[in-house]
């Protein structure tokens, strides 16, 4: 058990999720067709919904059945529609922020999607996390947001959103406490190293790459990149790519020893 009240608290709380992450892993296609159909119901009163008539959707087959493959272009009249300001279209209310993809093409995100899918990810990281660490000091301290190092302005703005909207609790153990931005690297890694040092940090979140080079900042200006050292309290890096490259692997495993 750790040895800090938050942490405990956090991991008891956390506790019932970790058992329905099992569930998902052992009953995936039972929660699957479950969650299709609670989106249905949902969706019943908009417009797309009454297109397709949901609210006689039945069984996946029907689903099948019923709605043809989509393509990216077949979805912009609706959502140039949504930035305009009307409503209830391919989803109840109204988004949250419409921002573009890929090719400049538009995304809607909800705040159901914004608490049900990225912060309801963060919270399942911390879940398999604790679990997996029950000694854990994670919420002792700071979680430090080092930056993700991505080109795509898709992304960016994505993950520009999710900070604006990040719930108070959760922020006040995040640092650093001013929005990153990413295209000028080496001030953004002298602001994060002016706020964190000395600082308990437990955890970073964002890519290995940056995490890499800010240790390098600090041996540049601080004389010191040793993570041990400038944060001995560090436990684990968390990382939402699938992709994570092999440069910490070629000769820099002095930055990171935990």
């Amino acid at each position: 058990m750790a040895s800090d009240l938050i942490t405990n608290f956090v991991g008891l709380f956390l506790k019932d999720r970790y058992e329905e992450i099992e569930d998902f892993r052992l009953q995936a296609s039972d929660i699957q067709s479950e969650q299709l159909f609670n989106l249905l119901r949902e969706a019943e009163d908009t417009e797309w919904g009454k297109k397709y008539d949901f609210k006689t959707i039945f069984s996946y087959q029907d689903f099948r059945e019923r709605l043809p493959i989509q393509k990216v272009n077949d979805l912009q009249p609706y959502l140039k529609r949504i930035q305009a300001g009307d409503h209830n279209l391919l989803w109840p209310g109204i988004p949250k922020k419409i921002i573009p993809s890929f090719g400049e093409k538009l995304i809607p995100v909800s705040e159901q999607s914004i608490n049900e899918t990225f912060f309801q990810g963060i919270n399942d990281s911390f879940a398999i996390y604790l679990h997996q660490n029950p000694e854990s000091n994670l919420f002792s301290g700071y979680s430090v947001f080092v930056g993700e190092g991505i080109e795509e302005p898709f992304m960016k703005n994505l993950f520009n959103l999710l900070q604006e909207n990040e719930p108070f609790i959760t922020s006040l153990l995040n640092l650093p406490k001013h929005m990153i931005d990413e295209r000028d690297q080496n001030h953004c890694y002298n602001l994060i190293l002016k706020e964190i040092q000395g600082e308990k940090v437990t955890n970073f979140k964002g890519s290995p790459e940056c995490l890499l080079s800010l240790l390098q900042k600090a041996g540049s200006t601080l004389g010191n990149s040793n993570i041990n050292q400038l944060w001995p309290n560090t436990e684990v890096l968390f990382h939402r790519s699938t992709t994570i490259t092999s440069k910490l692997l070629e000769g820099k495993r002095n930055y990171l020893k935990r």
